[in-house]
């Protein structure tokens, strides 16, 4: 059971309202019966249905290991409705080695270039005063169709976003904020990125047209809904640098390690 060992926080349980708040974790699961064993700090374990775990937890930080099932699904929606960002560990089945391999053979053949800022105050200003674009420090690529056709490896990796993204839409707590959500397919909307020693990116968000007000004009958003981010750092480790950080509404910043094959979830316009 793909749920076993994933680190939760109860939340919303009428039933056991002294229960909300109480970080757990999942321990077990019996097949037999179709019930989890959650374990909480400080409260004796508690059985609940695999189906309602997404109702009434959250996940506290990782989804790990994760299986891409109707029920992973659920509960990756709700970490995402509910803390803004949600991180699945080990999301391509098949290691990220072939994909790190076609991104060093990008940097190699010069296919990577300096990145630069388009939106924000900080771009703005910048760009006003020197006439250029804002200089983000990375070197990237807009993958376009043709780009892709050429990496098997990133043709699996995007077909795995792309059943990830499908997979948390189906979800019923997300079923209406991503209704219509269109998956990787245009020129615009895949980027393959480098961060050399010392490059940083500055805080920005990535949809700038729907965070400033104009996010359901007659129903529809006029941009990105959510970004992915896949990590393919080989053996990265703590003081290594590299971390998101991540504003989430209501919340305190959070560092997210960028530690390989790990993706990253957030909405675009926050």
């Amino acid at each position: 059971m793909e749920l076993v060992g994933s680190e939760v926080v109860v939340c919303e349980l009428r039933s056991r309202a002294e229960l909300n708040g109480v970080r757990g974790r999942v321990i077990s699961y019996d097949a037999s019966r179709e019930r989890c064993s959650v374990r909480l700090e400080g409260f004796q374990d508690f059985l609940i249905k695999p189906a309602n775990l997404a109702s009434f937890v959250k996940v506290a930080a990782a989804l790990h290991p994760f299986s891409f099932t109707e029920t992973s699904f659920a509960l990756a929606a709700t970490a995402l409705l509910q803390q803004h960002y949600v991180i699945v560990d080990h999301a391509l089945r098949g290691g990220i080695e072939n994909l790190l391999s076609s991104l060093h053979e990008m940097h190699q053949r010069g296919e990577l270039q300096l990145g630069d800022i388009a939106g924000g105050r900080a771009a703005a200003t910048y760009s006003r005063i020197t006439g250029t674009p804002l200089p983000r420090g990375d070197h990237m690529r807009w993958l376009s169709k043709h780009d892709v056709s050429q990496h098997v490896a990133v043709q699996e990796a995007l077909a795995t976003l792309d059943e990830f993204v499908a997979g948390i839409a189906r979800a019923p707590a997300l079923a209406s904020e991503l209704k219509g959500c269109r998956l990787c397919r245009h020129d615009d909307e895949v980027q393959a990125t480098c961060y050399l020693d010392g490059a940083r990116y500055v805080r920005h968000v990535d949809n700038n047209d729907d965070a400033a007000g104009r996010r359901r004009l007659d129903g529809l958003r006029s941009g990105r809904r959510v970004t992915c981010i896949l990590y393919a750092n080989p053996s990265w480790k703590a003081g290594d640098g590299g971390e998101l950080r991540l504003y989430p509404i209501g919340s305190d910043a959070v560092d997210v390690q960028p530690l390989a094959n790990r993706l990253v979830v957030f909405w675009s316009d926050e």
